[in-house]
This record gives C-alpha cells, structure tokens and sequence, in this order.
C-alpha cells in the first residue's frame, strides 16, 4: 500500500490521540466541578423537578457541583414548562417553505390584480400625469421631420 497523504495524516492523528492518553496521569488535582460536588443534603434541598413553573428560578441548578443529569433535567423542564420557549418559532427557517409552490412563501406568491401597475407607478412615480398630450410632438426636431416628409 502507497503512503498517502492522508493515510499519514490519519496514522499521525491516532499517535497523538494515543500520547495524549499516556500522558494524562491520575493523580492530578481534581478539577473545579468535581471538587465543588455538592452534598446529598444540599442535593436533596433543590426544588423538585416536576414542581418547576414557567416562573421558576432555576439558577440554583446551575451552580458548579450539580450532578448532570439533574441539571439536564431542570432545563428540560424549564423549556417545557414556559410557552415562549417551547412554543418559539425560529425568524430564519426558510427550510420550513415550500419555494416551488406559488405562495408557498411569504412574499412569492402570485400578483394580484393591479399589483405590477401601482408597482411601476410607485417606482417611476405617476406616468399619467407625465405623458405628453398625443397632439403636441414630443421633440422640437421630430416637428422638423415630420414637415420634411410631407414635403
């Protein structure tokens, strides 16, 4: 088998991974969290998670020292429990669109009647009101013309 480029990346990676392990020994200092672990008494001193509201303070869980899953638990519930969590509705989901679909997405839909008229009008302001009358020429070189050619 040819060395690769990649192939020597990926042996290169596993050697690392493996140092890494080897050198991580067991009797370094205990970190933050687990040397802040709180006690069955404080543990047992948390609200009960079935009794969390939308009102709920749920900071007391997210103190260092909180187990897990405890954790996990209590925002689980917070996000249940309060409607503007649970029930929130992205601004960017443009997945949730049906894009082939004529009005399928808010603003591409069909044009209603009158729609493109008033849209040009807003645009290049009120045509009507700008037209030249059909009996004055439009330039004073076309009036020239025009009596050359009847000429």
């Amino acid at each position: 088998m040819t060395d690769t480029f990649l192939s020597r990346w990926s042996r290169r990676k596993d050697d690392a991974r493996r140092a890494a392990r080897e050198d991580a020994t067991p009797d370094q200092p205990p970190s933050a969290a687990e040397s802040a672990a709180l006690t069955e008494e404080e543990v047992a001193a948390l609200p009960k998670i079935e009794s969390l509201t939308a009102e709920s303070d749920i900071t007391a869980f997210m103190r260092p020292g909180v187990p897990a899953a405890l954790r996990k638990a209590a925002l689980r519930r917070a996000w249940l429990v309060d409607p503007d969590i649970r029930d929130f509705v992205g601004h960017a989901r443009d997945y949730d669109y049906d894009w082939n679909a004529p009005g399928g997405a808010p603003g591409y839909g069909p044009l209603a009647d009158g729609e493109v008229a008033a849209l040009a009008r807003r645009v290049f302001g009120d045509s009507e009101a700008k037209q030249p009358a059909e009996s004055e020429p439009d330039a004073p070189g076309e009036q020239e013309n025009e009596e050359k050619d009847h000429a």
